[in-house]
């Protein structure tokens, strides 16, 4: 019950053969897509759930937004800020997520120090004028909530 229209043959339900199979091609490229992102999916979310996110408080005032950065080994790196005179770091934070590489809280005040986590690391330049801190705050700021 086909009739040859042109290069395409029209079926009994009016769907032409190239139609269906380029259908066919379509669908078989969205499985095939859909299969790779979920594979992607199952390897990095790992590395998602342990990503840690910590940001300085973007309200705070300058005095306590502490530095945020990377040992050289790749572990996070906080060098807090001057502590007041009676010895207190009042840093604040818009995130503060601790992952499991853990976190460095720099509190060395020198040119080159040495932590468990993070190896030969930078003294804290906050550090330079007064010394270490005796209490260091940390203090999220944000309606974030902390992982």
């Amino acid at each position: 019950m086909s009739k040859r229209l042109g290069k395409s043959t029209t079926t009994l339900h009016g769907v032409a053969e190239a139609d269906r199979r380029s259908f066919r091609r379509f669908t078989h490229f969205a499985q095939q897509s859909l299969a790779i992102v979920l594979s992607g999916l199952l390897v990095f979310q790992p590395m998602l759930a342990n990503a840690q996110s910590v940001s300085a408080s973007t309200t705070a005032p300058a005095a306590n937004q502490p530095g945020v950065g990377t040992a050289p080994n790749g572990v996070p790196l906080i060098d807090i800020v001057t502590p007041n005179s009676q010895g207190l770091s009042h840093n604040k934070y818009d995130n503060f997520d601790v992952g499991t590489s853990g976190l460095i809280l720099n509190n060395f005040k020198g040119e080159i120090g040495t932590s468990n986590l993070g190896g030969v690391t930078p003294g804290n330049p906050n550090l330079n004028t007064t010394g270490p801190a005796s209490v260091i705050l940390n203090e999220v700021t944000s309606g974030n909530r902390s992982a």
